[in-house]
């Protein structure tokens, strides 16, 4: 049987165990995930409950600094509309597969998508929705930042000095 979230986040010191117990009295007031409970309560961050959620489905998980390394080259794959409706955004390659952050990597019809958009195989990594939306305002603005920097340096005319 696979273990538990609040299981995972106190084995990992994220919270303790009188913690998850509030977060469990109170997920029955709410009827929210405990994860969402333990969040919301300031108990823990999002990013670390979906650390403990990569540990308990057994995924890769990265992290938000990791996210806003990617290579503005494996960007281009993946439409920024399509990466924010999706909450999934290229971070690197492996051989000849695209390595992808997403928030849920259960979804088959968006890595299926992907798949078709990069023409490489998908391995999915689970990461943080903030921190997904955080590295797409931050990445996709640095790829349009550059093409216009691009666009006007092809509108400058230089002129070398005459003799």
């Amino acid at each position: 049987m696979r273990e538990k979230l609040g299981e995972i986040l106190v084995r990992q010191g994220r919270v303790t165990q009188q913690q998850v117990n509030e977060g469990l009295s109170r997920q029955k007031d709410t009827r929210k995930k405990i994860g969402e409970t333990l969040i919301t309560l300031g108990y823990t961050t999002e990013e670390r409950v979906y650390a403990g959620l990569a540990d308990q489905w057994q995924l890769a998980f990265v992290a938000a600094d990791e996210i806003m390394q990617a290579d503005k080259d494996v960007l281009q794959y993946v439409p920024e509309v399509f990466a924010r409706e999706h909450l999934a955004v290229p971070i690197g390659f492996s051989n000849s597969s695209i390595i992808v952050a997403m928030a849920d990597p259960d979804d088959l019809e968006v890595t299926d998508s992907i798949h078709q958009l990069a023409n490489r195989m998908v391995i999915p990594h689970l990461a943080a929705p903030g921190a997904i939306l955080a590295a797409i305002e931050g990445l996709y603005a640095r790829i349009r930042k550059s093409e216009e920097v691009g666009e006007a340096l092809g509108d400058l005319q230089f002129f070398a000095p005459s003799d």
